[in-house]
C-alpha cells in the first residue's frame, strides 16, 4: 500500500476545486468516526472489567456474610454453654432422684402389704374369738373349733340336731362357717360313723354333702367334686333312686350310722347334718 492509499483511509477529500486553488478541499473526519474500526475491541475489553468488578464484588460480599455467619454461631455456642454446664448438672443429680422415686415406691409397696396383712389378722382375730370362750373369766383359752363342734385331726364337725332338708342343711352350714361334710378316707369315715351312732340314737340318718341333683347318678359333692370312694349299702343295692322320691327320685345322700353306709334319699325328707370346717391351728 503507497502513501496515498494510507492517507486516503485517514481522511476523506472532495473533488471540488478551491475557488484560490487547484487543490482539493480536505474534509477532517469525525475523531469517533476514524475510531470505528477499533470499537469492537475495545467494547470487549470493557466487558471483562465489569465481569471481573462483579465476580469480585460477589465475592467480597460472600465474605462478609460467612463471617456474619462464623460469628453468628460462635455466639449461639457461647450462650448455650451455661445451659449445658445446667443440663450437666442435672443429669448429675438425676440418679438420687431416681433412687429417691424408687425409695417411695418399695414404701408405698410394703404398706400396702402390711395394710392387707392387718385386714387379714383381724378377720383371723373375729374368728378366733368365736372359738376362745371366756365365761366368767378374763382370759382367752383357744380352742381349735368353735363351741359343740367335734375335733378330729385338723377338721371341725357339727352334728345338728334339728331336723332340715338337704338344700336347707347344706345353706345352715355355710351359714355356721362351712359346710356339708366331705367324706374323703375311712378313717374319717369311722369317726363320723361312730359319733353319728353316738348322738344319733333313734335318728340314725344324717345328711351328707353328696348329691346327683343335676345329673342321675353322677353324684358329687357340694364343691362339685367327683366321689373318690364310696360306701354305698351294697346289700340293698344302693342307690337304687327309689320311686319314692316321686318325679325327681332319690338325689341326695345319707349317711346311716346303723349300717355304716350310704343311702340315696328324696331331697326333701328331713334329717339332722353333719358340718365340718379346718380346724384352727394353736
Amino acid at each position: 500500500m503507497d502513501v496515498s492509499e494510507r492517507y486516503t483511509s485517514l481522511q476523506d477529500y472532495t473533488e471540488e476545486m478551491s475557488t484560490k486553488s487547484n487543490r482539493p478541499i480536505l474534509t477532517s473526519l469525525n475523531p469517533d468516526d476514524s475510531l470505528q474500526g477499533m470499537s469492537p475491541m475495545k467494547n470487549n475489553g470493557q466487558c471483562v472489567r465489569r465481569q471481573c468488578v462483579i465476580l469480585l464484588t460477589i465475592a467480597l460480599l460472600l465474605s462478609i456474610a460467612a463471617n456474619i455467619a462464623f460469628g453468628i454461631v460462635l455466639s449461639h455456642q457461647k450462650s448455650q454453654q451455661p445451659c449445658m454446664s445446667k443440663l450437666r448438672s442435672l443429669n448429675g443429680s438425676s440418679a438420687p432422684a431416681c433412687e429417691e422415686g424408687r425409695t417411695e415406691a418399695a414404701l408405698e409397696f410394703r404398706y400396702n402389704h402390711l395394710q392387707s396383712r392387718y385386714t387379714a389378722v383381724c378377720q383371723q382375730y373375729n374368728s378366733l374369738a368365736e372359738k376362745c370362750p371366756q365365761p366368767g373369766t378374763t382370759v382367752k383359752v383357744c380352742q381349735p373349733c368353735p363351741v359343740s363342734w367335734l375335733l378330729h385331726e385338723d377338721r371341725c364337725y357339727f352334728f345338728g340336731k334339728d331336723k332340715m332338708q338337704w338344700n336347707e342343711s347344706r345353706d345352715s352350714c355355710v351359714e355356721l362357717g362351712g359346710r356339708l361334710v366331705i367324706l374323703l378316707s375311712h378313717k374319717q369315715h369311722d369317726f363320723l360313723e361312730q359319733e353319728a351312732k353316738k348322738l344319733g340314737g333313734f335318728d340314725y340318718h344324717y345328711w351328707i354333702g353328696l348329691n346327683d341333683i343335676e345329673k342321675e347318678g353322677d353324684w358329687r359333692w357340694v364343691d362339685n367334686t367327683p366321689v373318690n370312694i364310696t360306701y354305698w349299702n351294697a346289700l340293698e343295692s344302693q342307690p337304687d333312686n327309689h320311686l319314692s322320691g316321686g318325679l325327681h327320685g332319690e338325689d341326695c345322700a345319707v349317711l346311716n350310722s346303723h349300717s355304716k353306709s350310704w343311702f340315696d334319699v328324696p331331697c326333701d325328707f328331713q334329717y339332722p347334718r353333719i358340718c365340718e370346717m379346718s380346724a384352727v391351728k394353736i
